[in-house]
């Protein structure tokens, strides 16, 4: 018995020793093996960035500080707005009418617009280029409006389709991007929606276009115009948007395609302010890191 026993004694201490030993192998390597992104030796405005290459709709993340760090968008917002609205018209051509409830409140809260007025006609197509390119929040009301006739609660669509992309560190609370304590997300969580939009391909054209001319014949330029001919024969600046607001600061979602025709997505958030309103610090900041980083690869 004082055998079998000991026997017994051994093997169950052998067992226990097993099973700590693979379960510390296991941590080990877990931890051996969780990727380090790593931060750019530049002085940046920004205090949160990321930037990642577009992997045929995967995120390649090769640089990167704080990107998981809750940020305030500004009108970067208006890319969800702009998705939700995709996903919910049949007719990209189809012509609203603008109305008071489009336009009330955008004064006061001091809002980008594009220039609509009570009784205009505008297609959905002019409307979500007024609202990437010239950043207009009456663009962004009149697309809300027109997605709610049809039964449904905008914001709650794009939370819904926040969800869907993974964006878990994100919420939203508005169409426009204006200050809300509740209307956040990431960098991270950005890019995730970029590479969501480049999926498709009017999404893809509007964010990549810097000049457009509506059908009624007004001409206008993109936001990220002034970045336009930045870079180099390396890469250049293709298109993106920007956003500010004095609580978010300056954001930005620059795209960039190298000379191999491969997209990567420079995103941005909290640029320190310079200047008399900070604007400008959140494009040297896309500038310096072309100049940087993409002209030597």
């Amino acid at each position: 018995m004082g055998v079998i026993f000991l026997l017994m004694i051994t093997i169950i201490s052998l067992l226990i020793w097993l099973v700590l030993y693979f379960i510390g192998t296991e941590e080990w390597t877990a931890q051996a093996y969780v990727p380090q992104v790593k931060t750019l030796e530049l002085e940046l405005n920004a205090n949160n960035y990321l930037i990642a290459k577009d992997e045929d709709g995967d995120l390649d993340i090769i640089y990167a500080k704080d990107e998981h760090e809750r940020i305030y968008p500004a009108s970067l917002t208006k890319i969800m707005t702009m998705m939700v609205t995709l996903d919910h018209t049949d007719d990209i051509d189809e012509v609203l009418t603008v109305t008071d409830d489009d336009l009330a409140g955008l004064i006061e809260a001091n809002a980008s617009v594009y220039g609509l007025a009570v009784g205009d006609e505008i297609s959905i197509r002019d409307a979500l280029y007024g609202l990437i390119l010239e950043s207009g929040a009456d663009c962004a009301n009149l697309l809300k409006r027109y997605v709610e006739d049809k039964g449904y609660d905008f914001v709650e669509l794009m939370d819904q389709k926040a969800s869907m992309l993974g964006m878990k560190d994100s919420d939203f609370a508005n169409v426009t991007g204006l200050d809300d304590e509740n209307n956040y997300t990431t960098v991270y969580d950005l890019a995730l929606l970029m590479t969501e939009a480049f999926k498709n391909d009017n999404a893809r054209t509007i964010l990549t276009t810097m000049h457009y001319t509506s059908d009624d014949g007004y001409a206008f330029d993109a936001t990220m115009s002034a970045l336009e001919g930045a870079g180099s024969e390396k890469a250049h600046v293709l298109g993106g948007k920007t956003g500010f607001t004095y609580i978010a600061h300056l954001t930005i979602s620059a795209v960039v395609e190298n000379d191999k025709g491969e997209i990567y997505f420079v995103i941005m958030a909290d640029a320190d302010e310079n200047g008399d309103d900070g604007r400008g610090a959140h494009m040297q900041d896309v500038a310096d890191i072309l100049e940087s980083y993409f002209a030597k690869w």
